[in-house]
Formats: C-alpha cells, structure tokens, sequence
C-alpha cells in the first residue's frame, strides 16, 4: 500500500470515528449546549496536518445527519476546523 494510499485511507477513518461518535452519543452531543466526546479528537493534528481535513469532513458529515440543520453544518465545522488550526499553532505548548 502506497503512502498516499494510508494516508487517505487514515482520513477516511477518522472522519468516520468522528461522525460514529458523535452521532452514538447524539442524547448529549446535539442541543443547545453540545458536549461532544469527540471533539477530544481535535488534538489529533498535532500528530499529522492530514487529521484537520478529516476531523472537518467528520464534523461537517454529523452535523448534516445532526437535527439543527444548516446553522450547525456551517458554524459546527467552522468551530471544528478552527480548533484543530488551534491546536497546530500551539504545538510548541504541547510538546514541552
């Protein structure tokens, strides 16, 4: 299997985890306050830029299976995706 071929296929994985996750736990993950398990996830770009592409197709995919509709898909992956850019900025804070 080629390099490009895991890392797809990696992509692929955890944005369904993701979106399993979330939508398993959806009692607690959707609602006017949403406590998302897999938001813990969000630190996986320090590992990898690739997990940031992922966790958004994640979150974009629960979010349109979610019940609040266009307002979450576009804010909830937005908030998604600037805390994955987040934790590649803090890096250094991590690391230490």
């Amino acid at each position: 299997m080629t390099s490009k071929t895991k890392k797809i296929t990696r992509i692929g994985v955890v944005a369904a985890l993701y979106a399993t996750i979330t939508l398993v736990l959806g009692s607690i993950s959707y609602g006017p306050i949403q406590f998302r398990i897999s938001e813990v996830m969000t630190l996986l770009p320090l590992f990898g830029k690739e997990y940031i592409l992922s966790l958004t197709i994640g979150c974009f995919l629960a979010n349109v299976i979610g019940p609040y509709g266009v307002p979450d898909i576009i804010l909830g992956t937005l908030a998604t995706f600037n805390k994955c850019i987040f934790s590649i900025f803090n890096r250094k804070t991590y690391e230490r």
